[in-house]
């Protein structure tokens, strides 16, 4: 049933052709504590932990580390996560990634951008993730809201 739901959502968005968030691909040296201090620190989004995602793949459980903050002024959800488990990848496809940077409003007005993201000093390099990067599973994961 959730899967059914799901498509029916992806399928609305994509005629509309915008989803109601970007996500971020990013390459950091950094441990992801101190990628999310920086982020905190140079962009004003103060991140909590949240509970790690978890995951079961061919009877291996796997967890990533996942932060969260929500901005009620614009109405916008931040998210990190960590793209490597201890054992796993969360978006395989996208095995050089390190962190992922969600950005979710309902209404479409995103506050980050590339330029914004790339001109941090804690940012070696990052991209705008689209859905055909990543499959339907990777995609449905990264909806971090």
């Amino acid at each position: 049933m959730t899967n059914r739901k799901h498509s029916l959502k992806r399928h609305i968005l994509k005629n509309e052709e915008r989803f109601p968030c970007q996500i971020f691909g990013l390459i950091c040296t950094k441990s992801i504590t101190q990628f999310v201090w920086n982020l905190s620190e140079e962009l004003d989004i103060p991140l909590c932990r949240k509970a790690d995602i978890e995951q079961t793949v061919n009877d291996i459980t796997d967890y990533w580390p996942y932060f969260k903050f929500f901005d009620e002024d614009t109405e916008t959800t931040y998210s990190v996560v960590r793209n490597k488990g201890t054992q796993l990848q969360l978006a395989p496809e996208l095995r050089t990634i390190d962190v992922f940077l969600v950005e979710t409003n309902p209404s479409l007005i995103f506050q980050l951008t590339l330029n914004k993201l790339s001109k941090t000093r804690f940012v070696d390099f990052c991209f705008e993730v689209k859905g055909s990067m990543i499959s339907q599973e990777t995609e449905y994961l990264l909806q971090l809201e």
